[in-house]
């Protein structure tokens, strides 16, 4: 759970004091809104458990979690399993109200939680907004070679880095990739869109899957990467302590 220091008034924001130890999160709270509740894997892999994670911090909301082991596939924590309408992370709580797929959970802390009041995690113009969750689902339902061979697991855990070279399949994924994204203006902005998106976030880990094998990345995407995973809602994730690494399907 986050720790939280100095308040001040606006709905109550509470000021990080990130270097005590464990990172201290930015909370921003809705007046009388229910407590926020995030469930996520117990090794922080997930991409998707990432994408929420980020989001929730980039809204400076407030929040707890609770960590959910998996085993042969199904789900090790009788609280989540009650929840849960699939045996799928991450699962956002608030209040009564249960929300399961990130996409979802995006889409929902976006509108609850509105700009100006809260940062916006999505671009405020349209066509920006219809390409950032394009990508968004690209990275879900697309590039399939490239997560295959390429998983989350390796960007985490070095033993696991792959030793064999990306197949073609996943070669002509990423050029094509790589093309699209190179006519956003990234490079010259440093965000993909004329503001950050949660989709800047979810670009970087794909290309984390590359750089973290020892995949040939063009330096200025490298360069935009590393930028990135170094923003402040990005790192409690990416710098979290993890546990040995078990296998979630065995």
């Amino acid at each position: 759970m986050s720790r939280i220091r100095k308040n001040e008034v606006r709905g109550v924001l509470f000021l990080p004091d990130f270097f005590l130890g464990e990172p201290v999160f930015w909370v921003t709270m809705m007046p009388m809104s229910p407590p926020l509740r995030l469930f996520i894997d117990d090794l922080w892999l997930s991409p998707y458990t990432y994408s929420v994670h980020t989001a929730l911090l980039e809204k400076k909301m407030g929040f707890t979690l609770e960590h959910v082991g998996f085993e042969q596939g199904k789900s090790l924590s009788p609280s989540f399993r009650e929840r849960a309408p699939t045996e799928l992370i991450p699962l956002l709580e608030e209040g009564s109200f249960v929300l399961a797929e990130s996409l979802a959970i995006l889409e929902y802390i976006e509108e609850r939680y509105p700009s100006p009041d809260f940062p916006s995690i999505l671009p405020r113009d349209f066509h920006e907004r219809g390409h950032a969750r394009m990508l968004l689902s690209w990275y879900r339902s697309g590039m399939k070679a490239l997560r295959d061979e390429r998983s989350t697991e390796t960007i985490f855990y070095p033993e696991l880095r792959a030793k064999q070279p990306l197949s073609s399949d996943a070669q002509d994924e990423v050029t094509e990739w790589l093309s699209f994204l190179s006519k956003t203006g990234a490079i010259q902005r440093g965000t993909l869109f004329s503001e950050w998106s949660i989709a800047d976030a979810e670009t970087a880990l794909m290309l984390q899957r590359l750089l973290k094998n020892g995949d040939r990345v063009p330096s200025e995407w490298r360069d935009y990467a590393e930028l990135q995973w170094g923003r402040a809602s990005v790192r409690p994730f990416v710098e979290h302590s993890r546990k040995p690494f078990r296998s979630y399907y065995r």
